[in-house]
């Protein structure tokens, strides 16, 4: 079931790209685009039909030059009496008016003779392309027609002898048909498979009710094959067509259905057998009709024959226990689920190598945390250490006259340097020989400064030579204690403190901040690096598959992981390494994604203000920024039309940012509600709203502001996210030992 409602979501799509396109070029649209007529002998959701026109729109809408396509149906199965021919002819000249078509592509036999029967009032200027027709002779025919095409291949003796392979020990042939108008087809299949010569029995039941065919089925067993060929009426005169009536078949049959074409094997209704694919037959169709198109006569294109195909499906083999090994040589078997492991060998192998990475980096990041906390503990030791000196007046004290000379200091100022008491002159000039070079000039401008008029203290760290030629750390605290009347100094007194200790501590912790510093920017660095292998690896398993639904999850999956690494990018570029400039941020998010889009037709810019936010709030904003592009890029712009949409992000006065994606599209649907939606998209922006404390709004725009819609998340940043790490990393400690 899983395989046909994909043909019929795919086919559903594509006829309503059409559409538009179709009324459009009623319009006046540019005359220089081919108009494509695609008529269909059978009602709109029969699965037949449904598949060749996937195959069909497939191809023509991959074309370089896509041509108008304009999709009609017959209903011919659903009449009794046949297709009305008159009634069909009135609504196309209706319906298009003067339009001339320059290729029709039928599927199946009633719309080609029709087709053939009004080329010349109809379609004059046309060729005619078939898909799924009896087989003919063209030339003899139709001679004066332009018409070529695939024609129909029930291998019923094919589907017959593969039966007999998977059950070796069946004990009769059940066969179903009917001789129904419109279905000549099987009654063909039918007739032939009555001249097949067969060991075991053959049953045939023909016309009858739906009822009766049950009713039959119920009383069969899982060693007997079943050929249905029938469509059928019920006893209150419904009629059925013939996917409906084996699909009722299933249900109830305990023999397994064997079967002529692919799409019901596919959607794991019967077991198999020498099967046509109206997928297959659509495309070849429509690949002729291109040809065409581009210039090559209808007649030089030889009518093809469908490759036969062995198809069974995995689930029903499952179902009646017959083992792989009976199918035939060369048999696709489909819904086969691979294993676990080979399903996402991929993905394992790159989880597992990005955890790998982020351990190591997590063991690092410990180590680094213990290495802070012990040189955290040596400078608390240190800082006891000095107030214990103070404390037990280990300063040395002095006082300088200014006017006279003299100059007194305690003996602890000739101590600290490893003289005894009186080991070195008391004399300014002394004291500029024992600095530093390097700090003797920051130290007197300090000196001077503190003498001014305005009588502050001053403090000045420099380096002295000690006794034994090392150099020890001096913190100089004085103040002026006298002046004359005139403002002039007299007297200066303060202290001089031996701060070696501390400032070799400092500098121990200022490495091992920088350390840590480099460290946090490398994880970052690594982990934005793992990110971007992951999404690598997510878009190359995607381009694998082809499932274009199970391709498009991937690349969805990719885009996410992208939009957090870049995140992580901003962090180890960021000054605080704990927030980012997310206007930067959005800048380049946009950039991609305006790239990865630009082929679509549709323009992404941004308007930005100043805004900071840290990882824990950064993260889900990039993830619904991501999200919300996608999706209206997805489903904003159908028909390949053209389009804008734009990110804002603007900071209000009252501390509340609002980040959000509009566009000027289609709009949603009527009575949308993101609870309510099942896809992934929309409930990851729920889920990410609320992890941020936002508020979600969803507004249509009026024409006059370019249409479309505009989806805004109103949070407040939390602000003491980064400011947690923006203390360790660059305040506190610094400060205090300055």
């Amino acid at each position: 079931m899983i395989g046909r409602r994909l043909l019929l979501t795919l086919a559903a799509l594509c006829a309503l790209l059409v559409w538009p396109v179709g009324t459009a070029r009623g319009e006046g649209a540019a005359l220089d685009r081919k108009a494509v007529l695609v008529l269909n002998s059978y009602h709109w959701g029969y699965s037949w039909t449904d598949a060749q026109v996937a195959g069909i729109m497939e191809v023509l809408n991959a074309a370089p030059e896509r041509p108008e396509i304009f999709l009609e149906h017959m209903d011919a199965l659903r009449r009794p009496a046949g297709p009305d021919d008159h009634f069909m002819e009135d609504y196309l000249r209706r319906r298009f008016g003067a339009l001339r078509f320059d290729l029709v592509i039928v599927t199946d036999d009633p719309a080609l003779e029709f087709a053939v029967r009004h080329h010349a009032e109809l379609f004059p200027a046309a060729s005619i392309v078939f898909s799924d027709a009896r087989s003919f002779d063209a030339n003899a025919v139709w001679p004066d027609i332009p018409v070529t095409g695939i024609r129909e291949h029930l291998d019923i003796a094919g589907t017959l002898e593969a039966a007999r392979l998977l059950l070796p020990e069946a004990r009769r042939v059940v066969v179903f048909g009917n001789r129904a108008a419109t279905g000549s087809g099987f009654a063909r299949a039918h007739d032939t498979l009555l001249k097949i010569p067969s060991p075991i029995p053959v049953e045939q039941h023909t016309d009858l009710l739906l009822e009766d065919i049950l009713a039959k089925l119920a009383g069969l067993s899982a060693g007997d094959i079943v050929i249905p060929l029938a469509s059928a009426v019920d006893s209150s005169g419904r009629h059925h067509d013939f996917s409906s009536v084996i699909q009722r078949m299933a249900k109830v049959s305990a023999a397994p259905l064997f079967d002529i074409e692919s799409q019901r094997v596919k959607s794991g209704i019967t077991i198999g057998g020498s099967v046509e694919d109206g997928v297959a037959q659509g495309r070849v169709a429509a690949g002729m009709g291109l040809r065409i198109l581009a210039g090559t006569r209808a007649r030089d294109i030889p009518v093809a024959s469908p490759e036969r195909l062995l198809m069974f499906s995995y689930p029903v083999l499952q179902r009646y226990g017959i083992p792989e090994s009976r199918l035939p040589a060369g048999s696709v078997l489909v819904g086969k689920p691979p294993g676990l492991y080979a399903q996402y060998r991929g993905i394992v192998w790159a989880t597992g190598l990005a955890l790998l990475a982020l351990v190591v980096v997590i063991g690092i990041l410990i180590v680094n945390i213990r290495r802070r906390r012990q040189a955290e503990a040596v400078l608390e030791q240190s800082e006891e250490h000095l107030r214990l000196a103070l404390d037990g007046t280990t300063d040395a004290a002095w006082d300088w006259n200014m006017q006279s000379g003299a100059v007194y200091v305690s003996p602890r100022s000739f101590t600290m340097l490893g003289y005894e008491p009186g080991g070195f002159p008391l004399d300014y000039a002394s004291w500029r020989e024992m600095v530093h070079p390097d700090d003797l000039a920051e130290a007197e401008r300090r000196l001077q400064a503190g003498c001014s008029l305005d009588k502050s203290p001053f403090l000045a760290e420099f380096r002295m030579r000690a006794k034994d030629g090392s150099w020890r750390w001096i913190r100089s605290r004085g103040a002026v204690v006298e002046r004359d009347a005139e403002g002039k100094v007299i007297r200066s007194a303060g202290s001089h403190s031996d701060i070696t200790d501390a400032k070799r501590a400092e500098q121990r912790i200022e490495a091992a901040l920088n350390e840590k510093e480099i460290l946090i920017k490398e994880i970052y660095h690594r982990v934005k690096n793992n990110l971007q292998v992951v999404a690598s690896l997510l878009s190359m398993q995607g381009r694998s598959v082809e499932d274009q639904g199970v391709r498009a999850l991937f690349d969805e999956s990719a885009g996410r992981v992208l939009a957090m690494s870049q995140v992580h990018e901003q962090l180890y570029q960021s000054r605080d390494l704990a927030s980012i400039e997310f206007k930067v941020y959005l800048g380049q998010l946009v950039a991609r994604l305006a790239a990865q889009f630009a082929r679509q037709g549709i323009h992404i810019d941004a308007a930005l203000d100043d805004v900071v936010l840290g990882i824990e709030t950064a993260i889900p904003c990039a993830l619904i920024v991501n999200e919300l592009v996608s999706n209206a890029v997805k489903h904003a712009f159908p028909d390949g039309r053209a389009g804008r949409v734009r990110v804002g992000l603007q900071a209000g006065a009252d501390d509340r940012v609002v980040l959000s994606v509009s566009d000027d599209g289609v709009g949603l649907p009527p009575g949308f509600v993101p609870a309510q939606s099942l896809s992934l998209g929309w409930r990851l922006v729920l889920g990410l709203t609320n992890q941020i404390g936002g508020s979600l709004e969803i507004s249509a725009r009026g024409a006059a502001e370019g249409g479309g819609t505009q989806v805004a998340i109103g949070f407040r940043p939390a602000a003491q996210e980064s400011q947690r790490y923006v203390g360790a990393l660059s305040g506190g400690e610094r400060a205090e030992a300055g």
